[in-house]
């Protein structure tokens, strides 16, 4: 019975979901189209939680808005091969199981251009082996993922810190350098290679992360948890 009766309070949420992939996959087409046929530099954003980048084509599986079009990362992307000169993708490959997200970058590879580049940022997997070892910066961390979600971690440790990376928030795959630049390398991208948040040696990806929180801490710590990493399609 008790299954039943969540299955029926589930099944709103259920029709939503389908009505929005739905209306999503119906009107993604002019978004698209008018976009690539009025930027001469083509930039994609994977993924938004509704903040909408000027000069971007942002997408996200939920749209919270008519500026933002549907894309199912999981799925083949809806553009022709080579048409964008930059990929971002902040904070979505943890969501993904490993297959998925290696998809994922097999088709940003596929929609960049030759000399394209793509830039990614995920938590760091050696951040998260490094808290047990509790290092003051360990410590603080910690600290600010007890009081600002203390519903995922309900004690101040890092073993509660560790698992909430690992299995709250969605996450599915956590990645550090290596890994992380083995499974760009493995879907074609060439010159992979860490920056700092918000740091770019190209003009076009200086300050495109919007993960980094209202207050001088929550920057502190974002850029504490993140890797972020650049690579490029090659010319030829």
């Amino acid at each position: 019975m008790r299954r039943i009766e969540r299955f029926i309070r589930f099944v709103p949420r259920i029709v939503t979901f389908r009505r929005r992939r739905i209306r999503g996959y119906l009107f993604r087409s002019r978004l698209i189209k008018e976009y690539l046929s009025s930027h001469a530099v083509a930039k994609l954003q994977l993924g938004s939680a509704g903040n909408v980048m000027e000069g971007w084509l942002i997408t996200s599986l939920r749209p919270r808005s008519a500026d933002i079009a549907f894309l199912d990362v999981t799925e083949p992307f809806p553009f022709d091969d080579s048409v964008f000169d930059y990929v971002l993708s902040e904070h979505l490959i943890e969501h993904l199981p490993f297959n998925d997200g290696m998809f994922m970058l097999s088709e940003c590879f596929r929609v960049l251009k030759p000399g394209g580049r793509m830039r990614l940022s995920t938590p760091d997997l050696a951040m998260v082996a490094g808290l047990v070892s509790q290092g003051e910066k360990s410590a603080s961390y910690v600290k600010w993922i007890a009081s600002n979600f203390p519903g995922d971690v309900p004690k101040e440790s890092p073993a509660m810190v560790t698992n909430n990376l690992f299995y709250n928030w969605g996450h599915r795959f956590l990645y550090d350098f290596a890994g992380l630049k083995a499974a760009l390398e493995e879907a074609g991208f060439v010159g992979v290679r860490t920056c700092e948040v918000g740091m770019s040696e190209d003009p076009a990806l200086l300050g495109v992360e919007q993960h980094v929180g209202t207050s001088a801490l929550d920057e502190e710590m974002t850029r504490f948890e993140a890797l972020v990493v650049e690579a490029a399609r090659p010319l030829a």
